[in-house]
């Protein structure tokens, strides 16, 4: 007797069901079992290509480029499947400027299919005018892909920015990615329909951040925020707070996450505000609150009761409105020396003045809290607990985010 079999077109899409990300062995394991599931899984291993080095370069036989130009070369039918690209390089010395196969292996990508590309690179690398012509040619081609939607640079020229095509919706650019460079020649985004429209916004202050505040203001570069829907601010000095509000102001009406870690330079609860009025439409709040800043001169004041601070100005439109509130805590590992007396403490009150004002907000059914803390984490959540002094009969649900999850948001 024929033992019954599924029809092909349902087998075929069993990869469809694999995270890719979290998953990634039982794909390959699918991959081996028959030539059936050759392509489809391939489909997806193949989808996200990321080029780095785990270990210094100078102890790896070959550099990135060259693995990848390799594959390539061996099996070319395997371009079609790259979609998505990362070209990570935070080890000293750096691979970038030396991966002299580089350029060749990305001159093979279909880059006109490149949906997501991101570029991150060590703190002080080499500077972007001194990587070889060619390699820097081959990266600013990746960034003219007629599909990419999401682009990500750290420690690279925003610049980069020039040549991006009115597909782009996500941006994300940290520390030393201000840096404009005038030998970048811009796209010519001058027609009805070519300016980027951003939908989602990631921006981590360090350096040189109010130019690249300036340079998406700057109606000439054709950049508009007013579709934000997700912005991230990671601040880096005070005045950054200043900033991210002249970017929000572009967005008031469309915003619907805000992300947000004050600087922990802050000086008292009421230093350098940000403001929420007008956000509408805003529905989600993510508050990162860094605790770990080595402070025993007390000079600047802890970023936890500028968070309460802020919680307490939001206006009673707005915070109605919040559905979901998420407070992810780092702690340094002296900051809490004895839970059970500590409940005198600034940071206690803090978390108490918090969980006493979300209790009125209108419309929350989620409060979400991620601790970062390297030890006794029951205590320090019973700590928490007592802190926020939510009840059972809350009409909204206390999350306990594990550390390093997915955020709730999403």
């Amino acid at each position: 007797m024929m033992e019954p079999r599924l029809p092909l077109d349902i087998l075929t899409i069993i990869p469809d069901y694999i995270n890719e990300e979290k998953d990634l062995g039982s794909l390959k394991a699918l991959c081996l079992t028959s030539s059936l599931f050759l392509q489809p899984c391939q489909t997806h291993l193949l989808s996200h290509i990321t080029l780095s080095t785990e270990v210094s370069p100078s102890q790896v036989q070959t550099l990135p480029g060259e693995r990848l130009l390799n594959l390539l070369e061996n099996s070319p039918r395997l371009t079609k499947y790259i979609k998505r690209l990362t070209i990570s390089d935070y080890f000293h010395p750096e691979w970038l400027p030396i991966d002299t196969a580089l350029p060749e292996a990305l001159s093979r990508l279909y880059t006109s299919q490149i949906v997501s590309f991101r570029l991150t690179r060590g703190a002080q690398p080499t500077p972007w005018e001194e990587l070889p012509p060619d390699t820097q040619s081959s990266l600013i081609q990746l960034c003219r892909s007629t599909s990419l939607e999401d682009l990500t640079i750290h420690n690279a020229p925003m610049t980069l920015l020039n040549v991006c095509r009115p597909n782009l919706r996500e941006l994300n650019m940290c520390l030393g990615s201000f840096d404009v460079l005038p030998d970048i020649t811009p796209e010519a985004r001058d027609g009805v329909g070519q300016e980027i429209f951003l939908t989602g916004m990631r921006l981590y202050g360090e350096h040189n951040f109010d130019k690249g505040v300036e340079y998406l203001l700057n109606d000439a570069n054709k950049i508009r925020l007013d579709k934000l829907q997700q912005i991230q601010f990671f601040m880096g000095p005070r005045s950054d707070h200043l900033l991210a509000t002249t970017i929000l102001d572009r967005c008031r009406s469309s915003l619907r996450t805000f992300v947000f870690r004050p600087s922990v330079f802050i000086t008292s609860p009421d230093d350098s505000p940000v403001d929420l009025s007008g956000c509408t439409s805003l529905r989600s709040i993510e508050l990162y609150v860094d605790e770990t800043f080595s402070n025993p001169s007390e000079e600047f004041g802890h970023p936890l009761p500028w968070i309460s601070t802020f919680i307490s100005t939001i206006p009673p439109d707005i915070k109605n409105r919040i559905v979901t509130l998420v407070l992810c805590i780092s702690f340094k590992p002296a900051e809490l020396p004895d839970l059970d007396t500590f409940k005198e403490n600034k940071l206690y009150l803090s978390l108490r003045r918090i969980g006493e004002m979300v209790k009125t907000w209108g419309s929350l059914e989620k409060l979400g809290v991620e601790v970062q803390y390297p030890r006794d984490s029951e205590r320090v959540w019973a700590w928490i607990r007592d802190a926020l002094n939510i009840s059972s009969e809350a009409t909204f649900e206390l999350v306990e985010i594990p550390y390093e999850s997915t955020s709730v948001l999403s």
